[in-house]
């Protein structure tokens, strides 16, 4: 194990599994992993505020309704804040990538710092931006609460373009971060299913830490079943045919 082990990012999009993997990653007892530190919303629960000087966005900087401009200047203090809040060998935090893109210059502040990057992907596509899709319909994100049967109605349009936009954002990502030259190990949400705990393993010696060291109570238990999906979605039919028509359909 290294002596001076980097900090990290756990970075993914949306609805890939980047929650449950960072608190499965926090459960470690020589890691720490903050819940989105850089999320605009500071009225959002999972934003934790642990920044307790000037904050990240200039709030004022903008219209209502329009994201407020970033305070770029401070990226360098908070991440020295967040440090010292770890107090651990090993420290980082969870950032989705739509964050990235509201935070110019966020990526070259990291890799200055030499910051490691677990790369969470889920690799089914229309998994992904069905649970994205289901999760505004309802207006409930990271929560474990059973979704009622037939409670949701997917657009099939929305679905290609969210499918679309999804890939688009990634292969922007993956640009930047081989640009940039990161060290990164990618988590794949499909072998996090498969593997359980000892998924953890390869990432927490990708960490610089002790993988053999037991965790704290993880939460194993808050994916929910894929094949639910067809329970859902009140017109799964529907969704099915348009995705057959896209050639997606081995993907429902």
């Amino acid at each position: 194990m290294s002596a001076q082990p980097s900090p990290f990012i756990i970075l993914g999009s949306g609805r890939s599994g980047t929650t449950m993997f960072r608190d499965e990653i926090d459960s470690h007892p020589r890691i720490c992993c903050f819940m989105e530190p850089f999320h605009r919303l500071a009225d959002d629960p999972r934003a934790n505020p642990l920044f307790q000087g000037e904050p990240l966005f200039d709030e004022f900087a903008a219209d209502p309704g329009q994201t407020p401009a970033p305070r770029t200047d401070l990226y360098g203090p908070f991440l020295d804040h967040l440090a010292e809040r770890a107090a651990l060998t090993v420290w980082g935090f969870k950032i989705i990538a739509t964050q990235v893109g509201e935070r110019p210059g966020l990526l070259e502040e990291l890799r200055r710092r030499e910051f490691k990057v677990l790369l969470v992907n889920r690799r089914n596509e229309v998994h992904t931006a069905l649970s994205l899709l289901i999760a505004a319909n309802r207006g409930v994100f990271n929560t474990r609460a059973e979704v009622p049967a037939g409670q949701v109605r997917i657009d099939p349009r929305d679905l290609l373009r969210t499918i679309l936009a999804a890939r688009k954002a990634k292969q922007a990502l993956a640009e930047a971060m081989a640009r940039l030259g990161f060290a990164a190990h990618e988590c794949v949400y499909e072998e996090r299913l498969a593997g359980g705990p000892q998924y953890l393993r390869a990432a927490v010696a990708f960490l610089g830490e002790d993988p053999d060291l037991p965790l704290r109570a993880s939460t194993l238990k808050r994916m929910a079943p894929a094949h639910r999906y067809a329970e859902i979605i009140a017109n799964h039919g529907e969704v099915g045919q348009a995705l057959q028509a896209a050639g997606l359909d081995h993907l429902l």
